[in-house]
């Protein structure tokens, strides 16, 4: 006797797989529940188990593409010998190569980026998050490490020759390059899908964070004894997003062909770095949630996944994105939008700095915002709406709490 293990289903749109890593050996004793493979996709990693106890026959090899329902391995009875004959006569009919032209992209992948950091190193690229994420840092992402690459040249004219000889070698000697992963690749394709599609502007303010500030440091204790969790930033942006949205319904519509579909549900994904990418889960229905909601919500997300926990469907059907470059040092940047959604806020690190309040100088902690948006159907004066309510809402809290946005 022995048990199929089928690719699973991947999420919306997801049809197809890589085969990142096989944790357990061909031929291998494997016991029921204990993880076999690392299948990645461009989305997030996902872990296998065995479906039972046996010995381990792998069909699909590492680095292969497989899409859903494609066989991976069988697990045979330790002592079943009749049927482990039987897998090598399988394989050549349950493996087969996958086209180019068969692999279907999710367009509502929830990947996006942190922009060009300006003053600060961007964790990303979706990614996100406020994701809360998905895939670990203990996930295998590599990428060319710019300090890996170095060039000597020589500024001594008179040996120039055979100093451009030794640094050729060196060149080449000291220089690395490794294969982007799936998440990676898809990263960089869909960044550039929506430079090359969608009319890409970006408007900014700055907001004083005193009032926020002083709600923490007040409430702060309170608040984390009675929830069990402590008062982020993020809730109070995610609050003001949904006012925001609700206020300017245009900056939550999508562009679906020749129409401009609105859509009346706030589900805001929020960016989370990892390493060797970003993620940006999804917070659903977050106009329906408290500041203690969402911060659990995105406590949760962030905790499944960092032990590879996330499920497709954390990181699907956003509406509008938020990403922080502030906790990476980011005074200033331009974060790039996730099609189909049609625009993105960007926070950033807060800063004392000198403000004029009435006719005084005054030192103030300021946050600037930017906020992408696409100028195919948003116009500037409903982009810097947008924004201003935000910066209302976060320096005046209480009007998020008595709806006067």
């Amino acid at each position: 006797m022995q048990e199929k293990v089928l690719v699973p289903a991947l999420g919306e749109s997801i049809l197809t797989a890589k085969v990142a890593k096989w944790l357990k050996t061909d031929g291998q004793l494997v016991q029921k529940d204990e993880i076999i493979l690392e299948l990645e996709t461009e989305k997030i990693t996902l872990e296998l188990v065995a479906p039972c106890q046996g010995i381990l026959s792998v069909v699909a090899k590492e680095g292969s593409e497989v899409k859903v329902q494609q066989l991976l391995a069988y697990v045979a009875l330790k002592n079943d010998s009749e049927q482990l004959s039987c897998v090598n006569d399988e394989r050549a009919e349950d493996i087969r190569p996958i086209e180019s032209d068969q692999s279907v992209r999710s367009a509502q992948s929830v990947l996006c980026s942190l922009g060009r950091e300006v003053g600060g190193k961007a964790g990303q690229d979706y990614d996100l998050s406020d994701f809360i994420t998905a895939v670990p840092p203990a996930a295998r992402y590599y990428e060319i490490d710019n300090n890996d690459s170095k060039t000597h040249t020589s500024t001594h004219a008179s040996s120039s020759a055979a100093v451009h000889a030794n640094n050729t070698a060196a060149d080449v000697s000291e220089t690395k390059a490794v294969k982007m992963s799936v998440i990676r690749q898809t990263i960089a394709k869909r960044m550039k899908e929506a430079q090359n599609t969608a009319a890409i502007l970006t408007t900014f303010n700055k907001i004083d964070m005193s009032s926020v500030l002083e709600l923490r440091e007040r409430y702060g204790k309170l608040f984390q004894d009675k929830h069990g969790i402590k008062l982020g930033f993020m809730s109070f942006f995610v609050q003001a997003t949904v006012a925001a949205l609700k206020a300017v319904p245009i900056m939550n519509a999508k562009i679906v062909e020749d129409q401009i579909v609105y859509q009346y549900f706030y589900n805001i994904g929020v960016a989370i770095g990892l390493d060797g990418a970003l993620v940006v889960p999804t917070i659903y229905k977050a106009d329906s949630l408290s500041f203690s909601h969402i911060e659990q919500h995105i406590a949760s997300l962030a905790e499944k996944a960092r032990s590879r926990q996330l499920a497709p469907q954390d990181l699907m059907n956003a509406t509008f994105s938020i990403t922080n470059g502030g906790i990476y040092g980011s005074l200033f940047s331009t974060p790039i939008i996730n099609p189909p959604q049609s625009a993105i806020l960007g926070m950033h690190k807060i800063e004392k700095a000198a403000v004029v309040i009435g006719d005084k100088i005054e030192i103030r902690p300021m946050m600037y915002v930017a906020l992408s948006y696409d100028h195919r159907i948003i116009d500037g004066k409903d982009a810097v709406t947008f924004l201003v309510k935000i910066k209302n809402a976060i320096e005046h809290p209480e009007n998020i709490l008595l709806d006067l946005l």
